[in-house]
């Protein structure tokens, strides 16, 4: 058993409350911050096919069937559900209609697929901003209970030296080991959360922006290989 653990376990009530709360807080993040990981490297190759399989199919009805895709990436869910409210609406094609590349989408038509577009992006950013709360909120309290614990030790430190009327290292110690540890331990599980948690928004933000240039010609690009 070491140093550290040994000082633990003598803390007091109050200290141990605080390194309990603030273990917790880490694994809880930790588990975030490696699904997080999984999850956006995940999307990233799996969104990178889907794309290449998008621009290089001969017909967007075979696409839609691939099934594999759907669960890791936005952007086959966006194009699947344009897709079928497409074919719901019978929006009509470049081969029927005898338009050339800018292809006229019925304005009806065209204001429920925009509402699709919208309602699948709002959903996808929101399933992948899960748990994020969670790692903001880490980031925010994990500094002020390790403070706390910081201010809880000193006056537990002072509180010995009163009763025992001396100010030796005996005394003073175990008070000022408590405010160290939990100093440590607060910035320990803050900094790891700060840092994963500014990755993730910018993924998120990087996502967002390229749903919002994906959709912009999405169901021309659907009605030309129909």
């Amino acid at each position: 058993m070491d140093l550290i653990t040994q000082y633990i376990l003598k803390t007091s009530l109050m200290a141990q409350i605080i390194l309990t709360a603030l273990l917790i807080l880490s694994v809880i993040s930790w588990a975030i911050i490696f699904e997080k990981i999984a999850l956006f490297y995940q999307i990233k190759r799996q969104s990178k096919r889907f794309i290449n399989l998008f621009h290089h199919c001969d017909s967007v009805q075979d696409l839609a069937e691939n099934t594999d895709l759907r669960a890791l990436s936005p952007y086959f869910r966006l194009f699947e559900n344009v897709y079928r409210e497409m074919d719901q609406s019978k929006t009509i094609n470049a081969s029927d209609s005898g338009l050339k590349p800018d292809i006229i989408v019925p304005s009806e038509a065209q204001t429920k697929i925009n509402a699709v577009m919208e309602r699948t992006m709002t959903e996808e950013i929101a399933k992948l901003d899960q748990h994020m709360v969670f790692l903001a909120t880490t980031v925010s309290v994990s500094p002020f209970l390790g403070l706390f614990g910081t201010v809880w030790g000193i006056m537990y430190a002072f509180m010995g030296m009163g009763m025992k009327g001396s100010a030796d290292i005996t005394t003073v110690g175990p008070g000022i080991a408590e405010a160290l540890i939990t100093t440590l331990l607060g910035l320990a599980v803050a900094i790891p959360a700060l840092f994963t948690y500014n990755i993730f928004n910018g993924s998120l933000r990087r996502i967002d922006r390229d749903l919002n240039l994906f959709s912009a010609d999405l169901p021309q690009r659907i009605a030309l290989k129909r």
